[in-house]
Order: C-alpha cells, then sequence, then structure tokens
C-alpha cells in the first residue's frame, strides 16, 4: 500500500477478521524505496461467526430426528459452541434450545456436527436451524430444515461431504452415519468403482473408511450409498491429495575458501500463492565427513525470487556435499544435492633444479619455485639420502625463518601478522661434500600433496 502524504499513521481497511497481518513501513523519496522497518504481527479482533455451512436433518425413529451441520466458512474467532433450535412447525411457540459445545479436533478436516433430537412426537413436522458463538456473541441462522419421525425410516446419511485437502503420505478418516429402518447396507465407491479388498482401504464397523498412507493415485471422489427397503442416500467426499513440495534445482559458484550456492523459489502446492510459508535448509560436509546445517533460513530472511547463502571459511581445493531441501505445511522434499570443489589445487614443483644449488655441506631450496596453485601451502617435508641408499633420512630445516611481524593494511582494513609463517627456503645441512645426493621434497595443502625427486651433487 502506497501513500503520499507526510502523515505518520494509515488506517488499513476491508481486512479479514480475527487474522494475523504482517506490517511493516519504509520511506520512499525521489531517490527510490528506503529499507523496511522490522516487522510487527498483529491481529484483528474477533466478531460473531458467520451461519454453519450447510445443515441436514433426517428421521431417526418414530421419536427421534437426527440434524447435522457444519462450522461457518469464515468463524471470525473462537467457536466456543453451537445453539440447536428445534419447534414444531405448526406451533407458534418459542424453540427449544440445545447447548452444543464445539470439540477440537487434529483430523485433517473439519467433521460434520451432530446432534439426536429424542422425546418428539411421532407424525409431526419440526422445524430445525443452528447458530454459532464465539465470545463476541451468537451469529445468524443456518437455513432451516424440516423432517418428521417416522416409524418407517427412509436409509439416510447425517455426514455432510464437500471438498477435503490432505498432504501426502497421511492418513484419512471418511465418515459415513447412515440412519434407517431396516437398518441400511453401505457401500464405498472410490470414482464409481466399489471399494472392497484394498491393502490402503480399511473399512470400520461405524461405516467410516480409512485411506492409509494416501498418495496421488488415491485422490478424486469417495461415495458412501446408505440404501434399505425405502430408499436411499448418499454423501460425496472430493479428496486432493497435495504433493511435497519439489527439490530445489541448486547452482553453485566456488571461489578459493568459500562457495556461493543458489536456487530459485519454488511452487508450495500447500498455498496457492507463490512461495508462501516456504522454508529452506541446508547441510553440508566436506569429503566424506558428518553433515553438518549451514541454518534453518526463516521466511523473513529470504530474497525474492531467488535464494543464496555463502558457506565461508572452507578450505582451498577441497570437494564439499552440499543438500538443499524444501518444507511447507505439506512437508519436506527430497534433497537437491550438489558436489562442489573449492578452486585451488595441489603445489606443482619446478621442472629442473634451477631453485637448488649447494655448497660444501648444504643443499638450498628455494620454495618460490613451487607453484601453490592457488592453494596456501600448509606444510614442507624433506627427505634425503645418498644416491644408491634404500635409507631415506627427515631433514630438520637449517634455514633462518622469515617471519612477518608486522600489521598489514588490506582493503581498508589493518590485519594481524600470522601466528605462524611459512619458510621461503629450506636447507639442508651436515651432508659429505663430493657425493651425489637425492632429495625427496613434499608440499602438502588442503588439496592433496606433490611429491617430488631431484638429484645434486654436494661438491
Amino acid at each position: 500500500m502506497n501513500s503520499t502524504s507526510l502523515v505518520t499513521e494509515l488506517r488499513l481497511q476491508g481486512l479479514y477478521k480475527f487474522t494475523n497481518y504482517t506490517v511493516k513501513v519504509a520511506g520512499f523519496s525521489n531517490y527510490g524505496l528506503g529499507p523496511f522497518s522490522f516487522p510487527i504481527v498483529c491481529s484483528t479482533l474477533q466478531d460473531v461467526p458467520e451461519a454453519p455451512a450447510e445443515i441436514k436433518l433426517l428421521a431417526q425413529s418414530s421419536t427421534t430426528l437426527l440434524v447435522s451441520w457444519k462450522r461457518p466458512r469464515q468463524p471470525n474467532g473462537r467457536l466456543m459452541h453451537y445453539t440447536v433450535y428445534c419447534k414444531p412447525t405448526a406451533n407458534n411457540d418459542g424453540p427449544q434450545a440445545i447447548r452444543v459445545d464445539v470439540q477440537s479436533t487434529a483430523e485433517a478436516y473439519e467433521k460434520s456436527q451432530t446432534l439426536e433430537l429424542k422425546g418428539l412426537i411421532e407424525g409431526r413436522q419440526y422445524d430445525v436451524w443452528v447458530t454459532a458463538s464465539t465470545a463476541v456473541g451468537e451469529g445468524p441462522e443456518s437455513r432451516r430444515v424440516t423432517n418428521t419421525p417416522s416409524q418407517r425410516v427412509v436409509a439416510g446419511v447425517a455426514s455432510l461431504g464437500g471438498e477435503i485437502t490432505v498432504a501426502v503420505r497421511n492418513s484419512l478418516l471418511l465418515e459415513c452415519r447412515s440412519v434407517g429402518s431396516p437398518p441400511p447396507r453401505t457401500v464405498w465407491y472410490h470414482n464409481q468403482n466399489i471399494i472392497t479388498h484394498h491393502p490402503r482401504f480399511t473399512r470400520n464397523r461405524d461405516d467410516s473408511l480409512l485411506i492409509k498412507s494416501i498418495d496421488q493415485s488415491l485422490s478424486g471422489n469417495y461415495t458412501c450409498l446408505a440404501k434399505n427397503l425405502y430408499g436411499s442416500d448418499s454423501v460425496v467426499f472430493t479428496v486432493k491429495v497435495l504433493p511435497l513440495p519439489d527439490p530445489p534445482t541448486l547452482r553453485a559458484t566456488p571461489y578459493k575458501d568459500y562457495i556461493v550456492v543458489e536456487w530459485d523459489e519454488i511452487r508450495s502446492y500447500g498455498n496457492d500463492s507463490y512461495g508462501f510459508g516456504i522454508s529452506y535448509n541446508l547441510t553440508w560436509r566436506e569429503n566424506d565427513g558428518l553433515w553438518q546445517e549451514a541454518w534453518p533460513v526463516s521466511r523473513e530472511n529470504r530474497l525474492p525470487g531467488v535464494q543464496s547463502h555463502t558457506l565461508a571459511g572452507l578450505k582451498c581445493g577441497t570437494k564439499y556435499s552440499i543438500r538443499v531441501t524444501a518444507t511447507d505445511s505439506v512437508g519436506t522434499s527430497a534433497p537437491a544435492h550438489i558436489d562442489v570443489t573449492t578452486l585451488g589445487g595441489a603445489p606443482v614443483s619446478p621442472p629442473s633444479t634451477d631453485w637448488l644449488w649447494s655448497n660444501a655441506t648444504h643443499i638450498y631450496i628455494q620454495l618460490s619455485g613451487w607453484d601453490d596453485s592457488g592453494c596456501d601451502v600448509t606444510r614442507w617435508e624433506v627427505d634425503y639420502r645418498l644416491l644408491g641408499s634404500n635409507l631415506w633420512q627427515r631433514a630438520e630445516n637449517k634455514a633462518p625463518m622469515d617471519l612477518n611481524l608486522g600489521w598489514s593494511y588490506i582493503e581498508g582494513h589493518y590485519q594481524a601478522p600470522p601466528l605462524r609463517s611459512m619458510p621461503t627456503s629450506y636447507a639442508v645441512g651436515s651432508l659429505a661434500p663430493a657425493n651425489w645426493y637425492q632429495l625427496r621434497h613434499v608440499g602438502f595443502d588442503y588439496s592433496g600433496s606433490i611429491n617430488s625427486i631431484f638429484i645434486i651433487i654436494i661438491p
């Protein structure tokens, strides 16, 4: 919503009742839109509910009627109770009022409410209607329905159908409460096919149908038909199965010590709005190590249309495995997987002995002759032996360390000197003059190592 006045107050109208809203504000000038304020969440107040969505009245015996109804489409608050009104059609007296408390349920859909109206007179016609109430008060009446108690009870189904949305892999229980005298026979259909023996369907004693581990193949229309000598009735449930979100499509850009991971926003089947209610989780591991969680993404942090995250502090020239999952109200997707190697490689030795020289007792190695391939060398190892000998000896570096103990100024920031400095040269000492020696020189970094063999003479 845009407001061009300088007033710092705005009335938001036309909102839904008893609904949470997130509000944030940004300033706008000739240069464009400024940053948004921290979002706040507030709720509109309760109001009286709408009328119950559906109502049905059946004869159950010569003295009993059975009324069933569905909750209002817009409760406008927390429903406290329903009130069922019953009166003879030909009577002008006030109706009998019966209070029915609302029962909370964790089912996949809102089941029908039912109430038996007992102690009625056979052959007399009755009017019945229902209202719903919140803490604010009583809402409007449902439509009025009429029926007559009778000994000869036509088969009827009190359960009220409609559309049901359920997440894949869940179970779903469909009710089919029937009446009739003689008792009716009930049959369940799935898309006009009779349901008999099936590993995913269970027919219960109360004629309800349990669907286990539901998937897309089990979506469609479910019909319960009740029939006796005097007639028949049915109820239809239209079941829509929501799939899990698709795995994100990953892209990765590697650098020396970090990786930028990106993926496109996906569509959530749990809600019609694009990307609404989706969160992401990124895990990673180095080579075949343990998986680590980068972060659980909150919805407020995501970028519109694209997601990205930078894995920092990584090792140079090292393989990393990255997984990203998407989670919405239905569940969590299969992981999207990508393997990425940071830039850099093992050190490369010089092609000749130009970087080595000797005197009567030492061999000197100039380490700058080795190409680090973009990765910082972590350590050097040098072994030596007389040419023709089988025994290698580990050399101790006799060259002085070139320590950089000064602070440096890089990209506008002062940086402290490293705690450990790598040598720029290597000196192998205590050698016998007038002998040929073999040197085995190994350079290590995070991506691996390189083994070089050189032959040099001590003059």
